[in-house]
């Protein structure tokens, strides 16, 4: 994917962030309730990445189980019918003919609203492009046979549609929503031409869409979970459990994360300097019962500073 990117021309930041995506894993410690401790990875959300694809999918997932919420729902296929045509071209109008279904008196007087997700792949027999949208419906029964003859309509080369009820909405919101995770099928991936076409022709491509009454419901917005503060990185955070910071100890025990303590032991007695006076190079330390030379050269610590 990176070497796509690289042959597209993409922006060098861009290029950075992909490399750079999930380099750091930072610490959070709960506002609310301070023993709570997580872990946040650093992301270059790039549509591409998989690891953000697949984060973003259980965000998506969980607010379209939201939005669904028990009531009856709709799982829709549309497909459209290819030539030889270039997958830019394909996309457009897969565009533009589901939102001439959506305006029809037939979806109009039954779906109330929705989420849609593209999928796109690559058919090396015929040597042509397939796309299609799938679609979660909350409304009325459409008969299959009425919204294909539609669909055709619209399209003029295409009438297989598939519509079905939802009867277990997990498995339905899991299905649908892999396709945010990752908008090329593997069929494309394994053809760098295609592959470099796709990254071209989804520029500016929306891969997932509300319309009706879900339109401007946020599919990926965050949980609300409480205030966090980031406490650093957590090789930051190892380094000073190991050096026995007990801030850093507490929050690795908590989040079960291993480290090696330093085997370092502490002084039994701690110095206590009373006053102290340098000399030329040499620092002379008085306490209440000796009077010593330290023989140290440049830097005094009184208490550990």
């Amino acid at each position: 994917m990176y070497d796509a990117l690289r042959r597209t021309e993409q922006p060098g930041a861009r290029l950075h962030d992909f490399t750079q995506c999930g380099k750091h894993a930072y610490v959070f410690q709960s506002v609310q309730e301070p023993d709570l401790y997580t872990l946040g990875g650093s992301s270059c959300h790039d549509r591409f990445c998989l690891p953000c694809g697949r984060e973003r999918s259980r965000i998506i997932a969980g607010n379209v189980k939201l939005r669904v919420d028990g009531e009856n729902a709709r799982f829709l296929t549309l497909t459209l019918r290819s030539d030889t045509e270039p997958l830019a071209e394909l996309l457009a109008k897969l565009t533009r003919d589901f939102t001439a279904l959506r305006r029809t008196k037939l979806w109009r007087k039954r779906v109330a609203g929705g989420v849609a997700f593209l999928e796109m792949k690559w058919l090396e027999p015929t040597q042509r492009w397939h796309v299609h949208l799938h679609a979660l419906l909350q409304g009325r029964y459409i008969p299959q046979d009425e919204l294909s003859k539609i669909w055709f309509q619209i399209t003029h080369t295409s009438d297989v549609v598939d519509i079905r009820i939802v009867e277990n909405q997990d498995h339905c919101t899991r299905y649908i929503c892999k396709y945010a995770s990752k908008p090329l099928d593997h069929t494309v991936v394994v053809h760098p031409n295609k592959l470099d076409e796709a990254v071209l022709a989804l520029k500016g491509k929306r891969l997932c869409l509300t319309f009706g009454t879900w339109r401007g419901y946020q599919l990926t917005a965050l949980p609300e979970n409480g205030e966090w503060i980031q406490l650093g990185t957590l090789e930051e955070i190892i380094t000073r459990a190991e050096d026995g910071h007990a801030d850093a100890t507490a929050a690795l025990d908590a989040l079960k994360v291993e480290y090696a303590p330093s085997t370092r032991a502490p002084p039994t007695v701690p110095a206590r300097t009373v006053s102290s006076l340098t000399l030329g190079q040499k620092c002379f330390s008085y306490s209440p019962d000796t009077e010593r030379d330290l023989a140290v050269s440049g830097t005094l610590f009184v208490n550990g500073e």
